[in-house]
């Protein structure tokens, strides 16, 4: 954990300041990111329900979080901010903001945020791995 001084950069427990313990958590998913956006299914009701690939993926993406951290309680319940390495299988284009809606989706899901509008600010950076698809996510407070 990594701790924030306060604004006289003094060490607090000597001078009788106080500080805060920031959040920070580093995750990877490994394998290729399905888009969320598209893989809905939405009924004549107007029920929405994943697709059964979409599903299995985010299932396997909340199980690899959770082996690396795991939690009972949100971790982040107020903003924070993201960095995101998204290495892709193949060279195919991709809809990012669907992916993005995918990465939200499972951080939520995994309890690793209480609610993806909470990832105010992001850093975002793609490239290609054939050998090697993953997405690095590393979260903190603001």
């Amino acid at each position: 954990m990594n701790a924030k001084m306060d604004s006289s950069n003094r060490n607090p427990a000597v001078h009788g300041g106080s500080f805060k313990i920031i959040n920070r958590v580093r995750i990877v998913i490994q394998g290729q990111v399905r888009g969320g956006k598209n893989n809905m299914i939405v009924t004549q009701e107007g029920l929405h329900f994943p697709r059964p690939t979409f599903r299995r993926w985010r299932d396997d993406a909340v199980m690899q979080i959770f082996t690396q951290y795991y939690t009972a309680t949100p971790v982040f319940t107020e903003p924070c901010s993201a960095r995101i390495l998204y290495m892709a299988g193949d060279r195919r284009k991709r809809d990012i903001p669907a992916v993005m809606d995918a990465i939200w989706h499972v951080l939520e899901r995994a309890l690793l945020v209480a609610d993806d509008s909470l990832i105010r600010n992001v850093e975002w950076r793609s490239a290609y791995d054939k050998a090697e698809p993953r997405v690095e996510i590393e979260l903190w407070e603001e």
